[in-house]
């Protein structure tokens, strides 16, 4: 790891930078130029660009076989509106009401890093593909766009990694088969007929209908779908109603649909429409329902775990390589795990000694340099690893 000792510090730069300057999803323009100039400091200037604002970087054998596996790995640009509050950090945001308070300032440094080790490897024994990818926290989802413009079309296996703050600093988290969830947000809106309210009975109440598929959803979990498929489906909004003595005409609710079954999914969502449509329709009103389909389940392939496993127990010891349950969470790396086979990790960021200690999302969180350089160096042992083991295709 002689090379990776030499990119420390400027990976640690370049993370401090984007931290320094966090820009929201879709917006990653000075993230981008930061990665470019980076790039260009290790003499790695062909950097194509995708149609949504992903940087797209190859490195590639001397030999250059089309027969070469091609290891892909996922480094997300995009930040959080959240006010970041650490006056302890020298490289807290200066961008009010944004902040890398997901990690993904790490991962694009770790992006850059793993491209800076190959690109000195003489020996390079297959081909790496970088993708520094926008907007993972929001739509329209970086990952759907990059799948879409075909940049995982050739790819034989893709690495993810993420920031996590229920690990101790040190510590790597594995999880068996399904990671995430899919994650498909609904939008149902009951139409009726306004009235009185003494006269109820001359109207059709939407808030009464949308009370009673409330109720009766969480029965097409409970009662209708395999325990063992992990299905949420959760309602975040409700609106209706003018007045306290109106009977509403018109009433939304918007939700989420959380499972890992591919399957699973789609029956969720057709049960969720058609119970909203006989509902209404029983009491004389009508449903209209709007699904937006986010995230697929994040799936790790089970050959690439195992062997990911055995070389990072060598590493940091059998001991700091903590099994997870699967999470209900979601990441648009799905995208990429439905289109190749992947590996997706954790690495530990909770660090008491530089007070990182807060959830993710939150406007404390934080991760040391010195557990992103571990990062940066299991994605490349991993690398390495499927180099050396894994034939193409």
């Amino acid at each position: 790891m002689e090379i990776l000792k030499k990119i420390e510090r400027e990976v640690i730069e370049l993370r401090h930078s984007i931290h320094k300057e966090p820009e929201l999803s879709g917006q990653e323009s000075e993230t981008r130029k930061k990665i470019i100039r980076f790039l260009d400091t290790f003499e790695i200037h062909e950097i194509k660009k995708g149609h949504a604002g992903s940087l797209i970087v190859d490195i590639t054998s001397s030999h250059n076989d089309s027969s070469d596996l091609v290891i892909g790995i996922r480094g997300d640009m995009d930040a959080l509106p959240i006010n970041e509050e650490r006056d302890d950090l020298s490289y807290q945001s200066q961008n009010n009401g944004v902040m890398h308070a997901c990690g993904h300032d790490t991962h694009t440094a770790i992006a850059a890093g793993v491209a800076a080790y190959f690109n000195n490897k003489k020996d390079l024994n297959g081909a790496i593909r970088i993708i520094f990818q926008p907007s993972e926290e929001c739509e329209p989802l970086g990952g759907r766009e990059v799948v879409k413009e075909g940049w995982i079309d050739n790819v034989d296996i893709m690495l993810g990694i993420h920031a996590y703050p229920s690990l101790p600093s040190g510590t790597v988290g594995i999880i068996n088969n399904h990671v995430t969830a899919s994650a498909d947000t609904f939008s149902i809106i009951f139409s009726g007929q306004s009235a009185h309210g003494a006269f109820p009975h001359e109207g059709t109440d939407t808030i009464f209908i949308a009370s009673a598929f409330i109720q009766l959803l969480q029965g097409l979990v409970t009662r209708q779908t395999d325990a063992n498929e992990n299905s949420i489906v959760s309602i975040g909004v409700i609106s209706g109603g003018t007045a306290e003595n109106i009977v509403c005409d018109r009433t939304e609710i918007k939700g989420t649909i959380r499972t890992h079954s591919t399957q699973g999914r789609y029956r969720l969502q057709n049960k969720i429409k058609n119970l909203a449509h006989d509902l209404a329709k029983s009491h004389g009103a009508k449903s209209t329902f709007t699904l937006l389909e986010g995230e697929p389940a994040v799936f790790n392939d089970p050959k690439l775990l195992e062997s990911f496993k055995t070389s990072t127990e060598k590493i940091i010891g059998k001991n700091n390589v903590k099994q997870l349950p699967p999470l209900m969470g979601s990441d648009d790396f799905g995208f990429y795990s439905q289109k190749t086979k992947s590996l997706y990790f954790f690495y530990g960021t909770h660090n008491l000694q530089c007070g990182h200690t807060h959830p993710l999302h939150t406007s404390k969180f934080g991760v040391a340099d010195q557990d992103m350089i571990l990062g940066l160096k299991l994605v490349i042992s991993a690398a390495e690893e499927f180099l050396k083991s894994q034939k193409k295709g």
